[in-house]
């Protein structure tokens, strides 16, 4: 009877919040001006239940639910700002963060090919660095090896991206959790290749993953690793960051008028 119940109430919802630069930088479209986005994270503190992958991973893993008004946040590229302007502000409201990470660029100035601006040439963390990060509570996760698009790879370049990676992380002994974050939030639309590819994450002991969209997540997931995560801007403060959290479908066709 409470297995019947459990399934008839509604499935709680999780916003995972995507995060990719934090810097005062007009000619990139991507990056969040650091005192908008300590008015965020100040908000998200006082009003939601926050998590990290390791949470997610093992409530899943025992379809146990989660509270209401749950929010996870997450980074993409582990540039420079990560550590020196977001882990401050994280740290001090009690934000806890992951931050996905493209194991070829350790320490090097990476340029991805969809950047629109100069902005796109980015410093991503070293090894130490990123050592220190998870030292103050931010986790670690996968954002490929290279930073290639997976929706356009072979079965076979991804598997070696993925241990490439995988690789990297053991030589580097960095406390990577398994979890993956799609380049550029995309995933192969083949349904055979996408099993392919999940079989791929079991293998590396890669549990969930992620991509881009503006819609809130089932929880416990229906699928791992197809989950969607809404891109924060500078404009989403207060009310508009409420509705990208709770609403993100509406927050998108506002954001497009």
């Amino acid at each position: 009877m409470r297995n019947l119940v459990d399934r008839l109430r509604p499935s709680p919802r999780l916003t995972v919040l995507l995060y990719h630069r934090i810097a005062d930088d007009p000619s990139d479209p991507l990056a969040v001006k650091p005192r908008v986005f300590e008015r965020q994270i100040q908000y998200l503190s006082a009003n939601y239940h926050l998590v990290v992958a390791r949470d997610l991973i093992s409530r899943n893993a025992e379809r146990k639910r989660l509270p209401r008004h749950t929010v996870w946040v997450t980074f993409d590229d582990a540039t420079a700002d990560v550590k020196e302007v977001a882990a401050p502000i994280l740290s001090v409201h009690g934000v806890p963060a992951t931050v996905f990470v493209p194991t070829a660029s350790l320490g090097r100035t990476a340029n991805w090919a969809m950047s629109p601006s100069p902005s796109g040439q980015m410093q991503v963390l070293d090894s130490e660095s990123l050592k220190q990060l998870s030292h103050g509570g931010i986790e670690l996760g996968y954002h490929s090896h290279t930073h290639r698009d997976f929706s356009q790879l072979p079965t076979a370049e991804l598997r070696e991206e993925l241990r490439n990676s995988r690789d990297v992380v053991r030589s580097a002994d960095l406390p990577f959790i398994g979890a993956f974050a799609y380049p550029f939030g995309r995933v192969p639309r083949d349904r055979r290749q996408r099993l392919e590819l999940i079989e791929l994450f079991r293998e590396f002991e890669i549990h969930i993953g992620l991509r881009v969209g503006s819609r809130c997540n089932r929880f416990p997931f229906d699928d791992p690793y197809w989950i969607y995560r809404c891109q924060v801007s500078n404009d989403h403060v207060d009310d508009r960051l409420r509705e990208l959290v709770t609403k993100p479908r509406r927050a998108r066709r506002r954001a497009a008028q």
